[in-house]
Order: C-alpha cells, then structure tokens, then sequence
C-alpha cells in the first residue's frame, strides 16, 4: 500500500493532469483484472469437481478390487475412468482458450492505457506544459503503484483455491 500511496503521490507532485488522466483509465484496467480472477476462481471450482470424480473413481475401484475382478468388470472400469479423463481434457482446453482470452483484454487494457499515457504526455510537453522528464516520472509511478496493486492481489489465486477447497469441506460437514 505504500508503494501505491509513494507513487500517486510523486505522480501528483510531478504531473497532475497527466496523473488524473491516467487514473481515470484505472476502472478498465481494475476491471479485467477483476474478470481474469473471477475467470480463475470459477474454473478452479470446476477443475476440482472434475478430478474429485476421478479420484473417487479410482479410490472405489482400488478399494472393491476383488469386486471388480470377480465380475469381470476390468474393461467397464477402465471406460468409466477414461470418460471421466476425457472430460477433464476437453475442459482443460476450453479452460486454457478462455485463460488466453481473458489474459488477452488485461493486456489490452494495460498497453491501451500506456499507449495513452505516452500520447497525453506528449501532448503536455509539445504545449510546453510538461518537461519530458516529468512525463517519464509521472508515467512509472504510476505504473510502480500500479504494480504495488498487482503484488497485493497475487494472494488472488490462492484464494480462489482455498474457496473451491472450502465448498468441497463444507459439504462434508453438512452432510
């Protein structure tokens, strides 16, 4: 939190148009970032539910082993856990087309709003408004506390994990 407070405070300091320019551009970024872990989140909660099936499916075949070889039933097995397997693969592609596309409009949104940041300073500078130095100043502090931002939701993943592992706990329990 500091490193965000440090930079919008040199970037203030340095460039206050160009700041709030910049800081007006915050939402979409903030946005993406936002879908791209919800994205994360959901698809955990639903990659646990795929392999919860087959372990179970393996732990129940391994567990009535004699069962199994006693009736014949090596090959029904096998189909079952290689559906199941199936599955998680289709998913996995569709879950890795979708982390492409969400990671995809982050990046958009970011470079936009560097691209952006470039062209309004620019702008500054040739009215004589900023010196280029400044423009620079104010342009990486607010990409450091932008990136104070970034270090301080990278618990996001972990979270997510931990709340998907908590469904599965918390049906046990009421059960």
């Amino acid at each position: 939190m500091t490193q965000v407070v440090a930079g919008l405070i040199i970037a203030f300091i340095s460039g206050w148009k160009m700041t709030l320019v910049m800081l007006a551009t915050s939402p979409a970024m903030i946005a993406a970032g936002a879908l791209q872990a919800r994205f994360f989140a959901s698809s955990m909660k639903r990659s646990q539910k795929h392999t919860g099936k087959a372990s179970q499916v393996v732990q129940e075949t391994v567990s009535g082993i004699r069962t199994v070889y006693s009736f014949v039933a090596e090959m029904k097995v096998i189909k079952r856990f290689n559906d199941i397997l199936e599955e998680i693969y289709k998913f996995g592609v569709k879950k890795s087309h979708m982390s492409g596309v969400t990671a995809g409009f982050a990046f958009l949104f970011m470079f936009c709003v560097y691209a952006l940041g470039f062209w309004y300073g620019g702008q500054l500078i040739i009215a004589g408004e900023m010196l280029p130095g400044d423009m620079l100043t104010v342009f990486f502090a607010i990409v450091i506390g932008a990136m104070g931002i970034g270090m301080a939701s990278q618990i996001t993943p972990d979270v997510a994990k931990a709340q998907g592992a908590a469904v599965g706990v918390f049906e046990i329990i009421n059960r």
